[in-house]
């Protein structure tokens, strides 16, 4: 939701997972205006060595600086692309504000790490929990997002690859305001 970081307006995503001995904890600044990716602060723990690391985008740039401090070990790291480069999360969302369905048009995403182009698959069914819900699904290289077929188009449904293995994250709980939402 909404909220005030670095002095500036944002929009802030929480995505919190555990899998295979990592713990992710990640919050992602997204521009309210652009949908693009501003900052990320990540705490991770990785079989019992802590993780914290910072990223700041400049999307005019189309650069990021990665700040990282691992099990003590201090580095940084400076990708440059020449066009905006984004976190998964803030594209997810760039992609449920901004995607046209009709145009049914490669959708392209720039990481920091691969360029990815998300292409609509069509409308399915999507079951979770014993429920079913319409849903726009996409899939992009080591991705695939199902979005509810409402208006905001909030996302369901995400598989990746993290640490080397499949993962499939799903929306339990969604916050709009004092309304908290919840898939059962």
């Amino acid at each position: 939701g909404p909220v005030e970081h670095d002095g500036r307006k944002a929009l802030l995503i929480h995505a919190y997972w555990k899998v295979f001995g990592v713990t992710n904890d990640e919050r992602v600044y997204v521009d309210p205006n652009t949908f693009y990716t501003l900052n990320v602060t990540k705490d991770r723990v990785k079989f019992f060595c802590k993780f914290n690391i910072n990223e700041e985008y400049s999307p005019a740039e189309g650069k990021v600086v990665i700040d990282r401090d691992a099990c003590g070990k201090d580095s940084q790291k400076v990708v440059q692309k020449g066009v905006p480069v984004e976190n998964i999360y803030a594209a997810i969302y760039r992609l449920r504000m901004q995607y046209v369905l009709q145009d049914q048009r490669p959708f392209p995403v720039h990481l920091f790490d691969r360029d990815v182009n998300f292409k609509f698959r069509g409308s399915v069914m999507l079951k979770i929990f014993r429920r079913k819900y319409p849903t726009y699904h996409f899939e992009g290289e080591r991705f695939a997002i199902w979005l509810d077929q409402s208006p905001e188009r909030v996302p369901l449904r995400f598989d990746s690859n993290v640490e080397g293995h499949r993962v499939t994250m799903i929306m339990k709980k969604r916050t709009k305001g004092n309304q908290v939402a919840r898939l059962e």
